[in-house]
């Protein structure tokens, strides 16, 4: 949203199908560059008309990865620190802005992985279906803020 309204086009429309706690579908729109990503989990994920596959890529050394800060982040030195830990292994970090998008190209394979500390839930249920679908993995649990979740979503391979 923040994006959309300050005209930066890295921004989509983002939806979801979910059964309780477990995805089903879901469809991603990037206006900006009509590319219209879509999903069904454990059956196929497509961008328009092209199936989706998420790339080969390993190890983490050859990875891109793509992550994000929420707007509520601890962005303290300890926390910053204990970030970069994480993330200082891989070949390449990109921060997009758009936590869709970064899945979305996850499923694609323009970027290997994505991952981020308490990220809204909406940010993402869009997406992971279509991740699912292209042969990605998930890794996700709550936090203690509400409708946040870290996440970790891959290639499989890193």
């Amino acid at each position: 949203s923040l994006n959309y309204t300050r005209q930066i086009p890295i921004c989509c429309v983002s939806l979801g199908l979910w059964r309780k706690d477990t995805s089903v579908l879901g469809a991603v729109y990037d206006f900006n560059r009509d590319e219209l990503f879509s999903g069904i989990v454990e059956k196929a994920s497509w961008m328009n008309d092209s199936l989706l596959k998420v790339s080969d890529t390993q190890p983490k050394q050859k990875a891109i990865l793509a992550s994000g800060f929420p707007a509520a982040a601890d962005l303290s030195s300890e926390s910053i620190n204990t970030f970069v830990e994480q993330i200082q292994s891989y070949r390449k970090v990109r921060f997009l802005g758009s936590a869709a998008i970064s899945l979305a190209y996850v499923a694609c394979g323009r970027v290997d992985g994505y991952y981020e500390k308490n990220v809204m839930w909406w940010d993402i249920a869009g997406a992971v279906p279509i991740v699912l679908g292209a042969g990605g993995k998930i890794q996700i649990e709550k936090t203690a803020k509400a409708h946040c979740f870290n996440v970790y979503i891959t290639n499989g391979r890193i």
